[in-house]
């Protein structure tokens, strides 16, 4: 049995990263080790609050603030505030054995307005419309 373990302000990039791996790691054969403490593993989430040039995540379907293989996503509200949103058991069973860290959901609206904020941003650093990418990358193989 492996320990339980918290990754904590992991970017929404960095969760999809981990998602890949795990179909690598269960791709020709299931890699016992890396499962058993991908279960054992909450990942905390981190909306970006900072978006700068060279972020892309909006392109390849993700996001700022995109909740994809994360427990809980921690967003921006009011202030130094945070707004954290259940995403798994796993997620709800951290929440409930740390409860006194919580406090009632307030924000949402602050939150809101940062998510559409941070992802028009996002968008407006790619060069070219995010449906033509793949297109686009596909022309661009031997370049």
């Amino acid at each position: 049995e492996h320990p339980k373990q918290v990754i904590l302000g992991a970017r929404p990039c960095d969760v999809a990263a981990v998602e890949i791996l795990d179909k690598v790691m269960g791709w020709d054969y299931r890699d016992e080790l890396w499962f058993g403490r991908r279960e054992a593993t909450t990942i905390v989430s981190l909306a970006c609050r900072g978006v700068d040039k060279s972020c892309f995540c909006t392109a390849v379907g993700s996001g700022p603030d995109a909740q994809k293989g994360a427990d809980i996503l921690l967003v921006p509200s009011d202030g130094d505030a945070y707004l954290a949103q259940i995403l798994t058991p796993k997620g709800q069973a951290l929440v409930e054995a740390h409860a006194q860290r919580f406090g009632e959901a307030s924000g949402a609206e602050a939150a809101k307005s940062f998510r559409e904020a941070a992802t028009r941003k996002v968008a407006s650093n790619l060069p070219i419309e995010a449906t033509k990418l793949s297109g686009w990358l596909a022309d661009n193989y031997e370049h």
